[in-house]
């Protein structure tokens, strides 16, 4: 991957992830579910998913969905050996180091864009009245972050579950990203469980497309206002877990004298 296009992304708190999807023969509509703090107030939502999903591979049996927090202790252990089982067994395949263009079409008409990527943890947090350039949008609960920070510890795999909305009045990226769409490739496009709505996925990988990617988000940094330039829209627990699990990995490489970089 081109330094240069890496130290852009680093300027504006992004990283370039490598990206894993599931094996062709896989269903798709069993393994995508809903991130996983949304319906917290609804367990029988839930409930319908893992029937949905069963023994399949599944995004389900590598997360633990807020309905189910302090009431499903035997899941914790279960996640990070199901990650390590998914790539073992193929089940998770890399398709190499970019970004994914998402588009979600939730009704008539209706389409919601989104970029999958990676954020500096460094460049965000949660606690009130910071100025990073990732904040978020709701106060955190410190009592729900333990369980979660539990299993991300052990976690050899992040699922995107995190929606960060970007301080894009005039749509640059979306617009970009839209314009783009038929020279990308697409990774998946399919039909959601429990009335989700159809989703397609389409690869950032090539140099050009990356480089333009960073060259908006420079100019959005440039024209916020006080440095905030994303906030954290849904997830911010996990979010939240993933800065408390940064921060003690960070303590032991200092002591260690290793590398601190947060990817």
């Amino acid at each position: 991957m081109n330094q240069e296009i890496q130290k852009r992304f680093a300027e504006v708190s992004l990283h370039i992830p490598e990206i894993l999807l599931p094996a062709p023969e896989l269903s798709l509509a069993q393994f995508a579910v809903i991130a996983c703090d949304q319906h917290s107030a609804e367990p029988a939502y839930w409930e319908e998913t893992k029937r949905i999903a069963g023994d399949a591979p599944s995004a389900l049996h590598l997360m633990l969905p807020e309905a189910w927090l302090g009431s499903r202790e035997e899941i914790e252990p279960e996640i990070p050996r199901t990650m390590k089982k998914y790539l073992e067994d193929g089940s998770l395949r890399s398709i190499g180091c970019g970004m994914v263009y998402v588009r979600r079409e939730v009704g008539p008409g209706l389409v919601r864009h989104g970029l999958v990527t990676a954020i500096d943890l460094e460049g965000y947090d949660w606690a009130p009245g910071n100025h990073n350039r990732i904040r978020a949008t709701e106060a955190t609960v410190a009592e729900r972050l333990p369980e979660r920070i539990k299993i991300r510890n052990q976690a050899c795999l992040e699922i995107p579950h995190v929606m960060v909305l970007l301080d894009d009045e005039e749509n640059a990226m979306s617009g970009l990203l839209e314009a783009r769409r038929e020279t990308l490739p697409k990774l998946y496009d399919f039909e959601l469980m429990q009335g989700g709505g159809r989703i397609e996925g389409y690869f950032v990988q090539e140099e050009s497309a990356l480089a333009a990617v960073a060259e908006v988000m420079e100019q959005l940094l440039a024209s916020c206002e006080d440095g905030f330039l994303m906030a954290v829209g849904d997830g911010n627990h996990s979010l939240a877990a993933a800065k408390a699990c940064w921060e003690m990995r960070k303590e032991e490489l200092a002591a260690a004298g290793g590398d601190m970089s947060p990817e």
